[in-house]
C-alpha cells in the first residue's frame, strides 16, 4: 500500500522542515505543494526531504488541495492525508490516527 502526507503551504519557512521531517517517518512520500510563497518554504522543504511542487503565484487553498489529489491520482498512491504546514498540529497524531 503506498501511502502520501499531502501538505499545501504558504510562506511556512519556520514550520515545514519539522513538519515534513516527522512526517517522513510514517508514510512513503511527502508531497509539499507550496502557493507561491515569498520566503524559504520551497527551500526548506526540500532540505527535509519533501516532494515540492511551486505554484509561481499563489493560486489558493483549493487550488493546492486539487494539485494533491492530481499527484496521489498520477502516483497510484493508496491513501493520501492531507497536513497543515504551519506546525500548529503535530503531524504525528493525524498519521497515528489515520493507521489505527
Amino acid at each position: 500500500m503506498k501511502t502520501l502526507a499531502a501538505i499545501p503551504c504558504f510562506n511556512e519557512e519556520r514550520a515545514i522542515g519539522s513538519v515534513a521531517l516527522k512526517t517522513r517517518k510514517h508514510v512513503d512520500d511527502v508531497l509539499v505543494v507550496d502557493d507561491g510563497s515569498t520566503d524559504n518554504t520551497v527551500k526548506v522543504a526540500t532540505e527535509a526531504g519533501a516532494t515540492v511542487v511551486s505554484h509561481e503565484v499563489n493560486k489558493g487553498y483549493g487550488a493546492a488541495i486539487r494539485y494533491c489529489f492530481n499527484y496521489a491520482k498520477e502516483h497510484d498512491v493508496d491513501t493520501m492525508i492531507i497536513l497543515d504546514g504551519d506546525g500548529q498540529h503535530d503531524p504525528l497524531t493525524y498519521l497515528i490516527l489515520s493507521q489505527q
